[in-house]
C-alpha cells in the first residue's frame, strides 16, 4: 500500500516538473523520450497494482483452500470413525454370549465399549486405526468358554 502511494506521488511530481518545464522553457523543454518515460512509469504502476490485486485474490483464495482442507481432514476423520467403530462392532459380533463364560463376556462387551468410545476421541486418523488394531488384540484375548474349560482342565490335570 506505501509503494502505491509512494509510486503515485513520485509520477505525480515528474508530470508537474514536465508541464512546468514546458510552461517556462517552452515546448522544447520536455523531450519525446521524457513522455515515452512517462508513459512506461504510468504502465507499469498500472501493472504493479494488477500485480497487487492479484496477489492478494491468491491470498484470500488460499485461506479459503487452507480452511477447505481442514473441513475435509475432519470429515474424513468422522468417517474413519464411523467405519472403525461399525468394524469393531462387526469384528465383536461373531462372537457369541453362550461361547463365553459370563465373567469373560461381560469383559469382551467391556473392551467393546471402550475401543468404540476410543475410536470416537480419536483425533487423527492414524490414532483411529491404532486404537482400532488394540481394541480387536483386547477382544481376541478373551478365553472363550471352550479355551477356559480346557484351561481348566488341563490345569487340574496336571496338579
Amino acid at each position: 500500500m506505501k509503494s502505491k502511494v509512494f509510486s503515485k506521488v513520485v509520477m505525480v511530481a515528474m508530470a508537474v516538473v514536465m508541464l512546468f518545464s514546458v510552461a517556462f522553457f517552452g515546448a522544447g523543454a520536455c523531450s519525446q523520450s521524457d513522455y515515452a518515460l512517462l508513459y512506461r512509469i504510468a504502465e507499469m504502476e498500472r501493472r504493479i497494482e494488477e500485480l497487487e490485486d492479484k496477489n492478494q485474490r491468491l491470498i484470500e483464495e488460499s485461506r479459503n483452500l487452507e480452511e477447505r482442507l481442514i473441513l475435509l481432514e475432519h470429515y474424513a476423520l468422522l468417517r474413519r470413525r464411523a467405519s472403525a467403530a461399525a468394524e469393531l462392532v462387526e469384528y465383536a459380533g461373531y462372537r457369541k454370549e453362550y461361547d463365553f463364560t459370563q465373567e469373560n463376556w461381560v469383559t469382551l462387551q467391556g473392551h467393546v465399549a471402550a475401543g468404540v468410545e476410543a475410536i470416537n476421541t480419536a483425533k487423527n486418523i492414524a490414532a483411529v486405526e491404532s486404537v482400532l488394531l488394540a481394541a480387536k488384540r483386547n477382544i481376541r484375548s478373551v478365553a472363550s468358554g471352550e479355551r477356559a474349560d480346557c484351561q481348566f482342565k488341563c490345569n487340574t490335570l496336571w496338579k
